[in-house]
């Protein structure tokens, strides 16, 4: 055991650069870890850009080598310009900031304050919670069980537990000071108050220990050193076997032990141990099942002992064998080959150090999205690491600034709930994005080929960008839509490939009907093309959101939320009005359609749903199956 001094030395060995603090600091700016919603957002799009930018340049080319030197260069860059701002999915920003701006009020109206608004979907990408089983799968709420006491020991074990304990009187004291100082009796009480508190050692995850220098109203000094067992093992201050069987059947029991030393001048001595046991929380097993419904895995990371691990992982069935629990130094000694072998089966981590949980969380974000819920100072690096990181509002103000969620109440459970909301924001978000891609690619590309072999533009720029604008506000409406529990039983990403099969193929059956759409109407003038391509144009895309916000069969994918079908047929209703209205038609250049036409054109989209509901089956079936 070092003296005071030496003990305060090594806490703080110096100044600036090279404190503690500061490495955990340097360890944390060093660690960087990228969202999965905004990876997913680059990438979808870097796609749009690359394929917009190619068909324009395509467009433009050909529209030049066809019509040559009588080509209207500046109509066709501003239809160009048109077509692109047609394309791309303008919404998405809004769609996203209404989808997690609803996640994140769910969240305040549980106590969860969200601090980074992309949290709220990442969460729902999550299959693996890390996290300390004390306060999430305990109560943290200690009470003294049994005590080894040392016959040639001056003093109760638990009486120097509790000379070590620190900040009693503050507002949330540690549960092991609050346990020993409800287990005293009152004449241990009397003892205690004969001594005076001179210095606290804080506690060293390095040597699992904390300490403390009192002295008593009759001169005496005691430096008291209180820690895991462990600790007084490296110290040589006792033996194993001298208290394995009393220890072991402690660790069995589930309960946390912890030991006590005191130095009265004449050098460290062994003062015995004393036991708590944390009961589960009533919540914790009906989580963990709910945890598995979403088939999201939970692993504990505790600096307790194996044994003390193993018996709280059995009791919230977690854990059904030995196998699946493992000292964190024990597990990071295999070779790098056993360790991604084995990582994805232990469900438990026991006697990690703040290091180690850096480690172990790096290495499971290579085969799970990582949820990790931190609360000490030396949590931040591991906080910063994994994909979605929750502290508890009383953790270190450190871990509290690099969280993205913070709990205000200790508890599994609303992280459990988190991840099935963030699962339906992503859930309405894929479906904006699904409908988007397809309905505005499919007009995309019949605009795009049809002004090539059509005399005037099938539809002028300024038709172009209304038509964006009254699609976009009932597919806006579907981050309020009702998500299924299909689409919140598997973890969410983005599945480009699937995005992409989905887009293309039902894309190619918009364009087809878009040029059946033109033979009908181009001959007749280009105001009643234009009219009636946008008014069928709408309703494709209305029908199509009705039928793509799920890929299950239309029938059996439950209505649609009020407010997607009510902001829905409002957008009918404008866009059916807006040729009938002589000064609006006059503004935007549109013809009076006639009875016949707009039967013609509803007729034509009933089919259309119907076809793109027969394509979308057995591209779902292929698309579960790969």
């Amino acid at each position: 055991m070092r003296p005071p001094s030496q003990a305060k030395a090594f806490l703080y060995p110096s100044r600036g650069t090279k404190t503690r603090l500061a490495s955990i600091s340097a360890t944390a700016s060093a660690v960087q870890a990228e969202s999965e919603l905004v990876k997913g957002v680059d990438r979808i799009s870097t796609f749009i850009l690359k394929i917009t930018l190619i068909t324009l340049l395509f467009v433009i080319l050909a529209n030049v080598l066809i019509d040559g030197k009588e080509t209207d260069i500046p109509s066709l860059l501003i239809f160009a310009i048109a077509l692109a701002v047609s394309v791309i999915p303008e919404a998405l920003p809004l769609v996203l900031t209404f989808s997690l701006s609803r996640g994140a009020l769910q969240f305040a109206k549980k106590d969860v304050i969200v601090k980074r608004l992309s949290s709220v979907q990442d969460l729902g990408s999550v299959n693996l919670i890390c996290s300390d089983k004390t306060g999430t799968i305990t109560e943290n709420r200690l009470v003294h069980k049994n005590s080894y006491i040392v016959p040639e020991s001056a003093f109760h074990p638990l009486i120097l537990a509790r000379l070590a304990a620190h900040d009693l009187e503050g507002p949330a004291p540690e549960p092991f000071d609050r346990a020993t100082n409800e287990a005293l009796s009152d004449e241990q009480r009397s003892e205690i108050a004969a001594f005076k508190l001179l210095e606290e050692e804080a506690f060293d995850p390095a040597l699992r220990s904390n300490g403390a220098v009192v002295r008593k109203e009759d001169g005496l000094v005691l430096h008291i050193r209180r820690g895991s067992p462990e600790y007084f093992f490296e110290q040589g201050l006792v033996h194993r076997e001298q208290v394995g069987g009393w220890l072991a059947d402690e660790e069995r029991a589930g309960r946390r032990v912890l030991g006590v030393s005191y130095d009265e001048g004449s050098g460290a001595r062994f003062g015995g141990f004393v036991s708590f046991v944390d009961t589960l929380k009533d919540t914790t097993i009906e989580t963990i099942a709910a945890a598995r419904k979403l088939n999201v895995a939970v692993t504990i990371i505790t600096g307790d002992a194996l044994m003390v691990a193993e018996a709280v992982g059995r009791e919230a069935g977690l854990v059904t064998s030995s196998d699946e629990v493992m000292k964190a130094a024990q597990f990071l000694a295999l070779p790098i080959q056993e360790q991604f072998k084995r990582i994805s089966t232990i469900r438990v981590f026991a006697r990690t150090t703040p290091e180690q949980k850096l480690q172990l969380i790096e290495l499971l974000k290579k085969q799970y999205t990582v949820g990790f819920l931190g609360e000490g100072i030396n949590d931040a690096p591991a906080l910063k690491a994994a994909h979605v990181s929750m502290v508890v509002q009383s953790a270190a103000d450190v871990a509290r600034e690099t969280a993205d969620i913070v709990l205000l109440k200790n508890d599994l459970r609303v992280i459990v709930e988190g991840i099935r909301m963030g699962r339906e924001t992503h859930a309405n978000t894929l479906k904006y994005i699904r409908a988007t891609l397809v309905s505005n690619f499919g007009n995309f590309y019949a605009v795009a080929i049809g002004s090539l072999f059509i005399s005037f533009l099938p539809m002028l720029p300024k038709q172009l960008l209304l038509l964006n604008l009254l699609s976009d506000f009932p597919m806006m409406a579907i981050a309020f839509d009702r998500v299924s529990e299909q689409e919140v039983a598997q973890p969410q990403r983005y599945d480009f490939r699937s995005l992409y099969i989905i887009f293309v193929t039902l894309g190619l059956v918009s364009t087809v009907f878009d040029f059946i759409y033109f033979a009908l109407f181009y001959r007749i003038s280009p105001e009643v093309l234009q009219t009636n391509w946008f008014i069928a144009s709408v309703i494709t895309e209305l029908l199509l959101m009705a039928s793509i916000r799920s890929m299950l069969p239309i029938e059996k994918a439950g209505w649609p939320a009020p407010l997607v079908v009510l902001v829905s047929v409002l957008a009918l209703v404008i866009t059916l009005a807006l040729p009938m209205i002589p000064w609006t038609a006059e503004f935007f250049e549109f013809t009076r359609p006639t009875t016949a036409h707009l039967v013609l054109i509803m007729s034509l989209a009933l089919l259309y749903l119907i076809i793109s509901e027969l394509a979308k089956r057995p591209l779902a079936r292929f698309l579960n199956k790969k």
